[in-house]
C-alpha cells in the first residue's frame, strides 16, 4: 500500500511538471529606424558664390569743368584786385568824387565776388589759381606798391591812370579769353553780366580825369 503511493505521487509530478505553461519568448533587440527624415541635414558640398557685382556708385555731380574753374580763378583775382586798391583810395584821397569812385569800385566788385562765390558752390566747383590768375595777383600787389608811394593829387591821378589800364584789361580778358573758354553758360551768363559795370567805370574815369584838369584846385578843395 505505501509503495503504491509513493508512485502515484511520482506520476502526478511528472504529470504537472509536462502541463505547466512556458513562460513569453525574449523578442530579439530590433535595429534604430533608418527614416530619412530623422537623419541630420548633410552640409552644402559647394560654399555658395559670392556675388561679383561691384557696389553702385553715385555718379558726379559736378556742373563744369577744370576749365571753368581757371575762368573763375582768373576773375576772382582781377576782382580783389580791383577791391584793395579801391580801399586804398577811398582811405587816401582828398577828392570827394575819386572817393565815392572808389567806395563804387569796391561795392561792385564785392558784389561780383559773392555772386561767383554763390554760383560755384551752386555748381559744385571751386575756383582754380593758373598762370594767369598768379600773374594777375603779382601785377596788382606791384601796381598797389606803387599806388602807397603817392600822395595828393598825384595818387589821384595814378589812380585813376591805373584804374583806365586795368577796366581795360578786364574788358579785354572777358571778351577774348574768358567767355570763349567757359563751357558752363551759368558762369558765362555771369561773365556777360559784369561788361556793363566795367563800361560804366571806364566812363565814369575818364569824367574825372575832365574834371581834374579842368578845375584842378576846385576838385582839391571839394575833397578837403
Amino acid at each position: 500500500m505505501r509503495s503504491k503511493s509513493l508512485l502515484l505521487g511520482i506520476a502526478f509530478s511528472g504529470a504537472f511538471a509536462c502541463g505547466s505553461p512556458a513562460g513569453p519568448e525574449p523578442k530579439s533587440p530590433q535595429p534604430p529606424p533608418t527614416s530619412e527624415s530623422n537623419a541630420p541635414p548633410s552640409p552644402p558640398t559647394t560654399p555658395p558664390t559670392p556675388s561679383t557685382e561691384p557696389a553702385s556708385r553715385a555718379a558726379p555731380t559736378s556742373g563744369g569743368t577744370s576749365e571753368d574753374e581757371r575762368v573763375a580763378g582768373v576773375k576772382s583775382a582781377m576782382d580783389v584786385a580791383e577791391i584793395e586798391q579801391a580801399r586804398l583810395a577811398e582811405q587816401r584821397t582828398a577828392n570827394s568824387r575819386v572817393r565815392d569812385f572808389a567806395g563804387g569800385l569796391v561795392a561792385e566788385h564785392q558784389k561780383a565776388t559773392e555772386r561767383q562765390a554763390e554760383l560755384m558752390n551752386r555748381l559744385d566747383m571751386a575756383p582754380v589759381e593758373s598762370d594767369e590768375s598768379v600773374r594777375i595777383r603779382a601785377e596788382a600787389r606791384k601796381d598797389l606798391e606803387a599806388l602807397k608811394a603817392k600822395d595828393g593829387a598825384e595818387f589821384d591821378e595814378t589812380f585813376l591812370d591805373m584804374q583806365v589800364a586795368a577796366q581795360h584789361k578786364m574788358l579785354d580778358r572777358i571778351h577774348d579769353e574768358l567767355i570763349p573758354k567757359t563751357q558752363n553758360e551759368a558762369l558765362k551768363a555771369e561773365l556777360v553780366s559784369s561788361v556793363p559795370a566795367a563800361t560804366a567805370e571806364v566812363s565814369e574815369v575818364y569824367d574825372i580825369r575832365r574834371d581834374l584838369a579842368a578845375h584842378p584846385v576846385q576838385a582839391r578843395v571839394r575833397g578837403q
